[in-house]
C-alpha cells in the first residue's frame, strides 16, 4: 500500500464526521437563506471573492485584480481579510491609505503582499484583518466610506449581505482530484456541498498557467463565467526592480499552497533545485541557512511574492545573494463584461 493509498484510508476513517459538518453546513444554510438568521446590511457594497474546497484556488491575485480595476477608477477601496495565520489578534488595520501600519508577521503573508502591490499604484484604499468581518465592516463605514468592500476568502461567510459572491475554482486541481473534490471535508476537500455554488453571483474558472476544459457541471448553475489564467509579469529584485537577462541554473523554493503553480510558472527556466516548505511558512534563520547550502556562483534565488515579502528581513541573505521573486499578471476573459456588471450594480 502506497503513501496515498494510506492517506486515504485515514480520510475514510472520518467519513461520519463528514456527514455531521454536511448536516451542520445544510442546517446553517436554510436559516441564512429563509431569514430566520439576519445578515448585516452595510451601506457600501459588498464583493466577495471565496472559494468551495481548501487549497490555493488563486483568491488573492483576484483580490488585487478587482482592486485595481476600482481604484483605477478613481473609487474608494477596502480589503478585510481573516489574515490567515497572522501573529495578532483581534481588528487591526494594515494599510491606512497612507501608511503600512503592521509588519508581515503581525498582518500575516497575503494581506501585506496585497498591501505591498497595491500601494506602488494607488493609495486610496484600506486594508484591515479581523477575524469579526462585521466589526471591520463597522469600522470602515465610520472612519473610512469606501465605495466597495472586498471581503477576503468569505463565500461561506453568511452574516454579511453581499452584492457579488465571486467564486474561485481551481480548474486544474479540480480536475486533477475530483474524487476528494466532490466530497465534504474532513474526508474530501469541499468546505461544503457542490451544488451551493448556485449561491455565487458568478464563477471564475481559474485555468493558472494552462487552459483546460471547463467541466460540463459548471454550467447547469447557470451563472456568468468568468475565463482566469495567469502570466509572468517579470522577474523582480529586492527593490522591486524588473530584472531582464537569462539566468543559468534557479534554485527555486516557496510556501505556498500548490508549489505546482509555481513550478509549472518556471517551466521554461532550468531549474537547478526545487525546496518546498509548509503553505503561510514563516521564515527562520535555519531554514536561510539550509537555502544558502544549496547555492554555488551560478545560482539564482527565485520564489513567489508572498515568499519574498516574508524572506525581506534576512538582510544577510538577500543582500550578499542574488534573490528574485516573480510577480504574476492574472487575465480575466471578458474584463470589461465583469467591470460593467460590478459598476451598474
Amino acid at each position: 500500500m502506497n503513501i496515498y493509498s494510506g492517506i486515504s484510508f485515514l480520510r475514510l476513517i472520518f467519513f461520519p464526521i463528514s456527514i455531521l459538518y454536511g448536516i451542520f453546513i445544510l442546517i446553517r444554510n436554510f436559516l441564512y437563506d429563509n431569514d430566520i438568521l439576519l445578515k448585516y446590511n452595510s451601506q457600501c457594497k459588498i464583493i466577495s471573492i471565496g472559494n468551495i474546497n481548501v487549497g490555493g484556488s488563486g483568491k488573492t491575485p483576484l483580490v488585487i485584480k478587482i482592486s485595481e480595476l476600482l481604484l483605477e477608477k478613481g473609487y474608494k477601496v477596502a480589503i478585510i481579510s481573516r489574515g490567515y495565520k497572522r501573529k495578532t489578534k483581534g481588528m487591526q488595520i494594515v494599510y491606512d491609505s497612507k501608511n503600512v501600519i503592521l509588519t508581515v508577521d503581525d498582518s500575516g503573508d497575503e494581506p501585506y503582499m496585497i498591501v505591498e502591490t497595491l500601494k506602488r499604484k494607488f493609495n486610496n484604499f484600506y486594508f484591515i484583518v479581523s477575524e469579526d468581518r462585521i466589526e471591520a465592516i463597522r469600522y470602515l463605514e465610520r472612519n473610512f466610506k469606501p465605495n466597495f468592500i472586498l471581503l477576503d476568502d468569505a463565500f461561506q461567510q453568511r452574516r454579511i449581505k453581499k452584492d457579488f459572491d465571486f467564486l474561485v475554482i481551481d480548474i486544474n486541481n479540480f480536475q486533477k482530484h475530483k474524487f476528494i473534490n466532490k466530497i465534504l471535508l474532513p474526508v474530501g476537500n469541499l468546505r461544503e456541498p457542490i451544488g451551493n455554488i448556485r449561491r455565487s453571483t458568478a464563477i471564475f474558472e481559474n485555468h493558472k498557467f494552462f487552459r483546460n476544459e471547463s467541466p460540463r457541471f459548471l454550467k447547469k448553475f447557470n451563472k456568468p463565467i468568468y475565463k482566469i489564467h495567469y502570466t509572468i509579469e517579470g522577474i523582480y529584485n529586492k527593490d522591486y526592480n524588473k530584472i531582464d537577462g537569462k539566468f543559468n541554473s534557479l534554485i527555486a523554493f516557496c510556501g505556498i499552497a500548490d508549489p505546482n503553480s509555481f513550478k509549472n510558472a518556471l517551466q521554461n527556466y532550468n531549474i537547478k533545485e526545487f525546496i518546498t516548505f509548509e503553505d503561510h511558512k514563516y521564515y527562520s534563520e535555519n531554514d536561510i541557512k539550509y537555502l544558502k547550502t544549496k547555492y554555488s556562483t551560478s545560482d539564482i534565488f527565485i520564489t513567489t511574492e508572498k515568499d519574498f515579502v516574508k524572506i525581506r528581513i534576512f538582510n544577510n541573505f538577500i543582500e550578499k545573494y542574488p534573490v528574485y521573486f516573480i510577480k504574476l499578471d492574472l487575465k480575466i476573459e471578458n474584463e470589461c463584461d465583469l467591470f460593467d456588471s460590478i459598476i451598474s450594480k
